[in-house]
């Protein structure tokens, strides 16, 4: 196995970013994703095998991975409680689905 250094994972967090923005929509909910990606990776460095995939691929599956845990707390959420009307009162029937904006302006991501 190949050790794996912290400027190897360094080097993929752009590309991660601008996955992650694509699977969320949200450059805030990107940048924590790419952090807890980033922590796990090199927690589980001893893992990585370069002949299985690449640090790239690998650090994908670990971000959809999260992505997946994200959104299912997300869905969650949204079947609990709709969400409230400007006045305060909730709007029946009114749920958020997929993201709620794209922001291509985003520093990261250029």
């Amino acid at each position: 196995m190949v050790a794996m250094t912290a400027e190897d994972l360094a080097a993929l967090r752009g590309g991660l970013l601008a996955f992650c923005y694509q699977l969320l929509g949200s450059p805030f909910d990107a940048e924590d994703v790419v952090q807890d990606t980033m922590e796990r990776a090199w927690r589980a460095r001893d893992t990585f095998d370069p002949a299985v995939a690449s640090l790239s691929a690998w650090t994908q599956v670990l971000a959809a991975g999260r992505f997946r845990r994200v959104w299912q707390v997300s869905e969650r959420r949204s079947r609990l409680a709709p969400y409230p009307a400007p006045h305060g009162r909730p709007v029946p029937g009114l749920q958020l689905r997929g993201p709620p904006f794209l922001d291509p302006d985003h520093p990261g991501l250029q």
